[in-house]
């Protein structure tokens, strides 16, 4: 496998990217600190991810193909920020326009709670039913003991807003699995504890700045 992420398959991870969690930022809790191992499944495609939390700083870091790349996000600069450490490039993306679009901030999906109960990664969750604005559901299975969690549409959207329960879920909800229809979407294999670096959290120095494939670039 080349060590080489080639130009032309950008797109493609970005797009995969585009299924990843974007936190809210303001409502996430500083209780719980480390890592979320999570698988991905898209068009039958699965993808591994890696969703880590330090106060409310954010870092989701993808694998497609053995392709890398990971977003970073923070409520202090107000952009998300998509690096490609391969290319040694990254993209900026205002989370003020990314939770416009996703629709997030207006009206957020419906939740109603069965009673069914499951462990799924050594944490307790109670399964949901999750309507959106759209009136698509899904099956969540959500715990309150991982900080609050929303899904709106990602840089390769096209502005369009996110369906069912990627709209946002409510304060103190994460998701550790979800099912759309018969297909698992979304899944939390591993949740590790940790004191994380600061510095994970950071923008590598003397990385070239893309602009976001069709959107302007921010200032």
């Amino acid at each position: 496998m080349s060590l080489r992420l080639r130009s032309r398959s950008i797109p493609a991870l970005l797009a995969a990217l585009a299924i990843a969690p974007v936190l809210r930022l303001g409502a996430q809790t500083p209780k719980f600190e480390g890592v979320v191992s999570i698988v991905l499944t898209n068009n039958g495609i699965a993808n591994e991810a890696q969703y880590s939390v330090k106060g409310d700083m954010v870092r989701m870091d993808i694998s497609m193909g053995g392709m890398l790349a990971y977003m970073l996000m923070t409520p202090s600069d107000g952009k998300m920020v998509v690096v490609m450490p391969m290319q040694r490039m990254y993209m900026e993306q205002s989370m003020d326009t990314l939770m416009a679009r996703a629709g997030v901030g207006d009206k957020g999906p419906a939740v109603k709670w069965t009673g069914k109960k499951e462990t799924i990664a050594g944490y307790q969750c109670e399964h949901a039913t999750v309507t959106g604005p759209d009136g698509k559901s899904a099956d969540a299975c959500i715990t309150k003991e991982l900080g609050t969690f929303t899904m709106p549409s990602g840089p390769m959207s096209g502005g369009r807003r996110s369906e069912g329960w990627q709209g946002g879920l409510g304060p103190e909800m994460f998701p550790l699995k979800v099912t759309v229809g018969t297909d698992v979407a979304f899944e939390v294999t591993r949740v590790e504890k940790k004191t994380l670096d600061a510095s994970l959290f950071s923008l590598p120095t003397g990385y070239q700045k893309m602009q976001m494939p069709g959107r302007p670039s921010l200032n």
